[in-house]
């Protein structure tokens, strides 16, 4: 269970992108900054709470790096997206084996910071090395491929992640935006 992700969207926009945080079980500090991220709160008790898990020097190098991503979600939420990108840089630097979920959260923040270029280096490499949060790695990968122009490969990853969790509305309403025309 300690490895589970839950996907989490912040709507902010029609194509805003989506981000995953890294889940815990039981009453830790960590717990409680998953629980901010989980909800999308980006307040300064939220901000607080993750700083006191971070600062706990009781747990592992992997629920220090989670944390780190949880507390980068939280800031996300703040929209403080230059610090979730040092979160998710320290992140990966703790655990590199959870690179692929990091970039998924990475190229939220980088949308969100117009950078949409390396937003989708980030997306295709969470997807490349098989993300758990799949479907937020394909939303993301969408959102910054239609951002740089690329309409036909925005409307298959929006497609892709509406596949991956069928039940997910943001990428359900971002190919309702779309258009399809048959060309014969």
């Amino acid at each position: 269970m300690g490895r589970t992700l839950l996907a989490l969207i912040l709507l902010l926009a029609a194509a805003s992108p989506a981000y995953a945080q890294m889940t815990f079980i039981g009453q830790q500090p960590s717990a409680a900054c998953y629980q901010s991220a989980a909800v999308s709160r980006g307040d300064r008790e939220a901000i607080r709470v993750c700083n006191a898990a971070i600062e706990d020097q009781m747990m592992s190098a992997e629920v220090k790096a989670r944390t780190h991503v949880n507390r980068g979600v939280v800031r996300i939420a703040a929209r403080d997206y230059e610090l979730a990108l040092r979160d998710f840089d320290f992140a990966s630097r703790l655990a590199p084996d959870l690179a692929a979920d990091i970039e998924a959260n990475r190229a939220a923040a980088l949308i969100h910071l117009g950078r949409h270029r390396e937003a989708l280096t980030a997306a295709n490499f969470a997807l490349e090395n098989h993300a758990q949060a799949r479907a937020s790695a394909l939303f993301n990968r969408g959102v910054a491929l239609e951002e740089l122009g690329d309409m036909r490969g925005a409307y298959g990853s929006y497609r892709d992640a509406a596949q991956e969790r069928p039940n997910w509305d943001l990428p359900l309403a971002a190919l309702d935006r779309f258009q399809v025309i048959e060309l014969s």
